[in-house]
């Protein structure tokens, strides 16, 4: 039986942005999650107090307008660790607390996407404040951007001001039906001018992976969880059902196997041959390296296809 390492925890549907290019902010029906009662609250911490040392992505939704994040996020670095994907929009009381109370030797990284709404001059500096203040506690953060066409013109510009707070900052190409193929040949150009994290340079080039085949730690030492229903499955793009976490079980691989994907473009749910690369290439971007690494970049892409 495996060992559980990596859990990507989706909270709930629930954020207090409504970005155009993200499916929440458009017809999705948001759905009640049972993590926002306190039994489910209850049963999430029960279930990772079975499975100590692992890393566990915190993601939605927005979580840090979860009912318990704070709660969550103390319960959690008990004995395991967190990474957090936000859009840093933490209240004040909020950002105090995680702060104070949680530990950031517990904490991997923080994911801080950008978005339009905190664009806007006064915004952006409180939206730095707060990642330089998580920074001075001893958070590893970094920004990531997405780069929507109506949006490449802006990026060289934010570029100097993140190099001038000494704030890492990650280009991400737009992803939907039509793009990042739809991108003009001179957007093209413009991002990958200022794209210096090595993978998602290398997902921009190959559009995406092709894990099919290849060895896989998802199903043995890492799952997906959806709080919402409570649904644990191998990774985000698997159909199959391996556990619940509200009914605490959960039924891991006795082995690595082959994954059966075509396609993924998924940057912290990768086959085991990239798993090396997508760490080194993320200790680069939170030291602020200002030029992609070109070894990482070429073996990911030939580990890719």
């Amino acid at each position: 039986m495996g060992n559980l390492k990596e859990a990507l925890l989706y909270l709930h549907d629930e954020c207090n942005y409504s970005c155009e290019y993200c499916m929440l902010g458009g017809k999705f029906e948001k759905r009640k999650s049972l993590a926002s009662s306190t039994d489910g609250f209850n049963k999430i911490v029960e279930f990772f107090n079975k499975h100590k040392g692992c890393h566990i992505f915190l993601t939605g939704g927005e979580p840090s307008v979860y009912e318990y994040f704070i709660e969550l996020a103390q319960e959690l670095t008990k004995n395991n660790f967190i990474r957090l994907d936000t859009n840093n929009s933490f209240s004040e009381e909020t950002l105090q607390r995680f702060i104070k109370e949680i530990n950031p030797e517990k904490v991997d990284f923080i994911q801080c996407s950008l978005h339009e709404i905190d664009e806007e001059e006064t915004r952006l500096k409180e939206y730095i404040e707060r990642v330089k203040r998580l920074q001075s506690r001893g958070f590893k953060c970094f920004i990531s951007y997405v780069a929507l066409p109506k949006r490449v013109n802006k990026i060289e510009e934010l570029i100097r001001i993140m190099k001038k707070e000494n704030i890492p900052f990650v280009v991400t190409p737009f992803r939907s039906p039509e793009y990042p193929k739809g991108y003009s040949k001179e957007e093209r150009q413009e991002i990958y001018k200022f794209i210096y994290s090595a993978t998602q340079r290398a997902l921009f080039e190959i559009d995406e992976r092709k894990p099919k085949g290849k060895e896989c730690s998802a199903g043995y030492s890492r799952v997906n969880i959806n709080c919402i229903n409570g649904s644990i499955k191998k990774c985000w793009r698997s159909n199959e059902r391996i556990g619940n976490i509200y009914e605490g079980t959960l039924k891991l691989n006795n082995s690595i196997e082959r994954c059966n994907i075509d396609s993924c473009t998924y940057t912290y749910e990768t086959h085991l041959d990239l798993e090396e690369l997508v760490c080194k290439d993320l200790h680069n971007v939170i030291s602020c390296k200002e030029k992609y690494d070109e070894n990482i970049y070429k073996e990911y892409i030939k580990r890719s296809l």
